[in-house]
């Protein structure tokens, strides 16, 4: 009986080892045959009857592709004598005056190019816009897909089998999308784009600018983070107001306590503001605690706000605001961009009431964005400051009103921000 178990079990567990060396091996198959299919995919296994490159291509002297030869100008039309395969296994075209360049699919268009020219404008890209690394609409090269209008300076237009394409710089690479999916920009943002491209285009500004009635803008790096500062007053702002638009009492009375300045959201309280730095256990009325928030940034208001009205569902305002802003945005490091805070002052604007109005007449009009502005227009604005950052975000209520988000790194001078917002308001507001 003890024979005949040991037998089945060894006859078990040959078949378990055998079974797994087969299924093993064809695992191994299976993949070396998904990378033959891969680079099937990648190189062309015949000459095509007419090709050019997408990019400036440097061909090599020998098959191996050690020593580089000449370089080919992007959109040159290729002269191709044969295709081999070099000593490392590499698919190769062999050109006509016996230069070698990879037979990659990523670099060698299989057509001619209808037609090439340098272009110097302005567009904007539509929402839920694909861009690719070459001028091809071709998943496997997909760059990114554009959630927010974007204005581009366009470098360059082709004609691809009867598809126009447009190029466009950004981080340093060339870009493509297909040119259906450009719009134009008004004349007045037009020229505020030339400008910004022009006077701003530094990774020590973050700018978004956005017209309230048609939603236009003019940016320059919309979307880089920097170090926000009391600009992350504005969610706790927002958020108090829509408590508030939903039935809070404005006059209720919330006590300061030591856990005011320890939770998620609280600035240190040794910051701007002229409340008790430490916990006093007074009362403090509501609609108080809101007016110092917005019009003297002060950090202790800041808190009490955040600490009763946004700490208690911490997870349903983070998720608010970052649907508002486009963007997720944690509100305990700060880092912020300037289509964020901007958008998000956006939002309070609409919301209205206390929160907004406590954004006018503030302790800071003297500087930044209101400084050169005229005296008789209302501007509701929010500052950040810190280190060497220095922000701003305002709408500026002219007749033709509008957004104007500033946020700057590297001990930017402020008044680099007066200067701006001074250039903005003649160009859209004409005076």
């Amino acid at each position: 009986m003890n024979k005949t178990r040991y037998l089945l079990l060894l006859a078990l567990f040959l078949l378990v080892v055998c079974g797994g060396y087969t299924y093993c091996k064809f695992k191994e198959k299976a993949a070396s045959a998904t990378e033959m299919t891969s680079d099937l995919n990648r190189y062309y296994q015949a000459i095509p009857e007419q090709a050019s490159v997408f990019t400036d291509t440097f061909t090599y002297v020998d098959k191996d592709l050690t020593s580089k030869g000449q370089m080919i100008e992007a959109f040159t039309n290729l002269k191709i004598k044969s295709l081999m395969t070099s000593n490392s296994g590499l698919m190769l075209f062999q050109l006509e005056d016996n230069s070698f360049i990879p037979a990659l699919k990523s670099i060698v268009y299989p057509n001619n190019i209808g037609y090439k020219k340098l272009v110097n404008e302005i567009k904007t890209i539509k929402n839920q816009t694909e861009t690719y690394k070459i001028p091809q609409e071709n998943k496997d090269y997909l760059y990114d897909v554009v959630n927010d209008s974007v204005n581009i300076s366009l470098q360059q237009e082709v004609e691809i089998d009867k598809e126009v394409f447009v190029s466009f710089v950004n981080q340093g690479q060339l870009i493509w999308i297909k040119k259906n999916r450009l719009e134009n920009l008004s004349p007045n943002y037009e020229r505020l784009q030339k400008l910004l491209n022009e006077n701003y285009d530094s990774e020590n500004f973050s700018i978004y600018i956005q017209d309230l009635a048609s939603d236009e803008s003019a940016s320059i790096n919309p979307d880089q983070l920097m170090y926000s500062a009391s600009l992350a007053k504005l969610p706790i702002l927002y958020w108090v107001q829509k408590q508030i638009a939903e039935g809070l009492d404005s006059n209720k009375a919330y006590q300061y306590v030591n856990a005011v300045n320890e939770g998620a959201f609280s600035f240190q309280p040794a910051g701007s503001g002229f409340l008790s730095k430490t916990a006093d256990n007074k009362e403090y009325k509501l609609s108080d605690l809101i007016t110092y928030t917005g019009k003297r940034s002060d950090n202790v208001a800041s808190n009490l706000l955040s600490y009763y009205l946004c700490e208690n569902n911490k997870e349903l305002f983070n998720e608010s605001i970052s649907l508002l802003a486009g963007r997720r945005w944690n509100l305990e490091d700060r880092q912020a961009s300037s289509r964020m805070t901007g958008k998000l002052m956006v939002e309070l604007y609409k919301l209205g009431g206390q929160s907004y109005q406590a954004l006018k007449h503030t302790d800071f009009d003297n500087q930044r964005i209101p400084k050169y502005l005229p005296s008789n227009i209302s501007i509701a604005h929010k500052i950040g400051e810190a280190y060497d950052f220095h922000h701003d975000v305002a709408i500026v209520e002219a007749p033709k009103a509008y957004l104007i988000s500033v946020e700057t790194q590297n001990d930017v001078d402020i008044d680099d921000i007066s200067r701006l917002s001074k250039e903005v308001y003649e160009i859209l507001v004409g005076e």
